[in-house]
């Protein structure tokens, strides 16, 4: 992602970037919700959980911000 990242141009950064924080920000949405449902700790259920939601607000934000570009 970073090679990606230096070897965009100025005129591409800004894309490369919303679309890669998309995509990071879609995994780790998926992972918590995973581990939320089915996860065998206790504990690091409620801490995915909990989680989610700003990931999910994180992610409507860069989808929006990508939208816009």
């Amino acid at each position: 992602m970073l090679d990606n990242l230096q070897a965009a141009s100025d005129d591409a950064f800004d894309e490369v970037f919303l679309t890669q924080q998309t995509a990071a920000h879609q995994e780790a949405l998926t992972l918590h919700r995973g581990y939320a449902e089915k996860g065998e700790n206790e504990v690091l259920r409620g801490m995915a959980s909990g989680a989610a939601p700003p990931l999910e607000q994180h992610l409507q934000m860069a989808k929006h911000l990508r939208s816009l570009s």
